[in-house]
């Protein structure tokens, strides 16, 4: 498989250098997960400031393109009524759950950063 990674770099002004990689494919799936085979990737501000070294808590190696789309190519889990083949809008936002104007309290966006806690 394919990714855009971020790496560290040393110059000024700080633009981290995206790599295209290898990694591979993961071996199992944690409950309720599924793995997509990604079809087209935006690239957001969110990129762009990690680019830049203004997004907090960076780490390098991660996956850039947050928000994509694709289809499900395996899926653990059986409370989810998605299954394989299907279609899917990949947004990386937990948190927004039942709230149309805003996120609640835990809202917090997924890759590319330290987890909290």
């Amino acid at each position: 498989m394919k990714a855009l990674i971020v790496e560290k770099t040393t110059t000024k002004p700080t633009y981290h250098d995206a790599k295209v990689v290898d990694v591979p494919k993961p071996e199992s799936l944690g409950e309720n997960q599924a793995l997509i085979e990604v079809n087209a990737v935006a690239f957001n501000h969110r990129e762009l400031w990690i680019r830049r070294g203004q997004y907090p808590g960076i780490v390098f190696g991660s996956v850039l393109g947050a928000d994509g789309v694709g289809r499900i190519v395996d899926i653990k889990g059986g409370n989810s009524r998605l299954k394989i083949g299907d279609r899917v809008v990949v947004a990386p936002m937990v948190g927004w759950d039942k709230d149309p104007r805003g996120p609640e309290e835990a809202f917090y966006v997924l890759g590319g950063v330290q987890a909290e806690g």
